[in-house]
């Protein structure tokens, strides 16, 4: 099989030519040479005739030429098209293939996938195999298959071409010297043989070598061809493999996963990568990290919030059980979602949604429930506010999870009960509320662990110290309730007495 070349002759009638013409397949060429959007160029200067070569043409296909005259005055110029022994024309604008240069065309057959996005394989279907998958391959022959990759539905898939040696056809023994080359292209058929497939495109399978494969990552709509040859052999069974499918065979190896997303009406397969690894198919190390760094944020993310198991044990010391179950809840449910959340070490006991709704709900309920325990009011009030800020909080992460919005609004309206209780309770006492031994021992302590925490959680922590900042921002909360544990509870006879016996009852919360 030859590759179809047309050539075209520019001539100018007595006089030099000064004109450009520029060749693009599928669209109008660019205007100058700096621009890329051309197949083609000749600058056709000073000469009576000038001649272009247009080397692998296409098949079914339109090419778009421009002519720009060079002169101000009108050029008048005579344009010939002639193609080579492997074309003929039928009429001023159509060259086809002749049957000399041209071995059949075996359309494969496609079947799409109904379970997985962006899924489609195609097989070879042959009367010269003894199955279907299979292509026979002799020498001095080429076989040559084609396939239609369809504008939006199939472009955002990776097309996987591979093929494999099974041996030959009346012997189980392959030939040890033979040799078959494929080559994969969009719109015409390549000779693998004679060089002319470019070497990305190019498979290849020996003695040495059973099986090669070639991926194109978001290939171009249009019609795909798969020329096979064998320079060496006498007969050689080749199974054909073609499938398109999302990422790279709709996996990212280990350092990263395989999603598709929807962008318009297209959807397209993508691999997020980990560990810094980079590329189409997360195979890109140059900025990757040590798997043994992965491991340690994991186990830092985890086992900083054991810092909450001595809040814990002090609240149930104190009595505090409504607090000592709310911080047990966060530091179970924040060692699971980060558990969960990790990239290559990770372990879910749940699924990713509910360990992370819980963690994020635990943590807002924490700071609610520390903001209620500053409060100086009646036991039964503070429960009744528990329940109505726990129901609050579950109803706005419900709606927005991300959204602070809820979480803001009921912790606002805590604070502000918290100041009109202190203000109450000075007033009524006839001095300030809280003492200043409280303020120096428990209160200003806890706040300083607190402001610290956010400082970091807000202004510090990015997606590359993520693991180290967040472990100290666990850190520090739980030793901020700590510090602010209220005393063990005495039986209240009014309002203004708590007040005086008990001093103030103040806890701290972190969230993870």
């Amino acid at each position: 099989m030859t590759s179809s070349k047309v050539q075209l002759q520019l001539g100018c009638h007595n006089h030099s030519c000064n004109v450009s013409v520029a060749v693009r397949l599928h669209g109008l060429p660019g205007s100058s040479p700096a621009n890329n959007m051309t197949d083609f160029r000749l600058d056709c200067v000073n000469q009576t005739q000038c001649t272009l070569n247009l080397n692998l043409i296409a098949r079914d296909a339109w090419y778009y030429l421009r002519l720009v005259n060079q002169r101000n005055a009108t050029e008048r110029v005579q344009m010939t098209l002639y193609g080579d022994d492997c074309l003929s024309i039928t009429n001023s604008s159509y060259f086809t293939p002749t049957s000399s240069c041209q071995p059949p065309i075996s359309e494969l057959e496609r079947s799409d996938s109904f379970q997985s996005s962006l899924t489609s394989l195609f097989e070879y279907i042959g009367d010269d195999s003894p199955h279907s998958d299979l292509v026979l391959v002799t020498n001095g022959t080429r076989r040559v298959a084609s396939f239609e990759i369809r504008k939006l539905i199939d472009i955002g898939s990776t097309l996987s071409v591979t093929i494999s040696n099974v041996g030959t056809l009346y012997d189980s023994s392959a030939e040890t010297d033979s040799e078959t080359i494929a080559c994969l292209m969009k719109d015409l058929p390549l000779n693998p043989v004679d060089g002319a497939c470019p070497s990305d495109r190019r498979l290849v399978i020996n003695a040495t070598r059973s099986e090669a494969t070639v991926y194109v990552p978001y290939p171009e709509y249009g019609t795909w061809y798969i020329t096979l040859g064998c320079p060496n052999c006498s007969q050689q069974l080749i199974e054909l493999d073609i499938s398109l499918r999302p990422c790279v065979d709709a996996q990212c190896g280990r350092y990263g996963t395989c999603g598709v997303y929807q962008s318009g009406d297209i959807a397209f397969g993508i691999c997020r990568c980990v560990a810094g690894y980079r590329g189409y198919g997360c195979t890109d190390a140059t900025l990757a990290r040590p798997d043994w760094i992965e491991l340690l944020g994991t186990c830092l993310l985890t086992i900083s919030n054991g810092a909450f198991l001595p809040a814990i044990i002090v609240a149930l010391i104190r009595r505090h059980f409504i607090l000592a179950f709310m911080f047990l809840f966060n530091m179970f449910f924040s060692t699971m979602y980060h558990a969960c959340d990790e990239d290559l070490y990770k372990y879910c006991m749940f699924d990713y949604s509910t360990l992370q709704i819980s963690d994020f709900y635990a943590s807002y309920v924490s700071f609610w429930a520390t903001l209620t325990a500053l409060t100086q009011v009646r036991t039964k009030w503070r429960d009744l506010l528990y329940v109505v800020g726990t129901m609050i909080i579950l109803v706005a992460v419900i709606i927005d999870l991300h959204s602070m919005w809820g979480f803001l609004a009921t912790t606002l309206f805590a604070a502000v009960l918290m100041a009109i209780s202190w203000v109450v309770v000075s007033v009524r006492r006839k001095r300030c509320f809280p003492e200043r031994r409280q303020w120096l021992l428990t209160i200003l302590p806890g706040v300083l662990l607190a402001a610290v925490g956010l400082v970091l959680y807000t202004a510090v922590e990015t997606d590359e110290n993520y693991a180290y900042v967040h472990s100290v921002w666990h850190v520090l909360m739980a030793s901020a309730i700590v510090v602010v544990m209220p005393p063990r509870e005495v039986v209240e006879k009014d309002f203004s007495e708590q007040g005086s016996r008990n001093g103030l009852r103040a806890d701290n919360s972190a969230g993870s």
